[in-house]
């Protein structure tokens, strides 16, 4: 299956990048031959604030980088796998490896930018993204009528 969007009669490449990866029948692979999926992500959300949960199992937090870049949060590892593992031996059966990657999410108007934090454990990143206050929800007040 291949999804094509047009934007003012254009191909946007990167609608249909994403969209094709997420709904592609097989696995797609990189050079290398090894998956290019991005790795696993949540995001979750309270009135408070926006966590963003990636898991990065083998990674370590030295090898991860994240930015903003105006609107835009910026997850990324140039990590790769040592090389000379596979020389002494051979894989018999490979479903994961670590490969690097770049994921990007276009943060909504109402995070506090400067207030943002990450920490890193047992393979899970997670980057805490509170609202601004003035964005933050505000209780219901339920006027009677009279």
């Amino acid at each position: 299956m291949e999804v094509v969007m047009m934007t003012n009669g254009k191909i946007s490449s990167l609608h249909a990048d994403l969209l094709n990866h997420l709904f592609s029948e097989e696995q797609k692979t990189n050079d290398e031959g090894h998956s290019s999926k991005f790795p696993p992500m949540n995001v979750e959300e309270d009135e408070d604030s926006f966590k963003v949960y990636l898991a990065t199992p083998g990674l370590s937090k030295e090898d991860l980088r994240i930015s903003l870049k105006g609107d835009l949060l910026v997850i990324s590892s140039e990590k790769k796998e040592h090389k000379e593992r596979e020389k002494k031996s051979q894989f018999i059966h490979r479903e994961f490896g670590i490969h690097p990657f770049e994921r990007s999410l276009n943060l909504p108007r109402e995070v506090d930018k400067e207030q943002t934090t990450a920490s890193y454990e047992r393979g899970i990143l997670m980057i805490y993204l509170p609202k601004r206050e003035d964005a933050k929800a505000r209780s219901i007040k339920i006027i009677g009528i009279a």
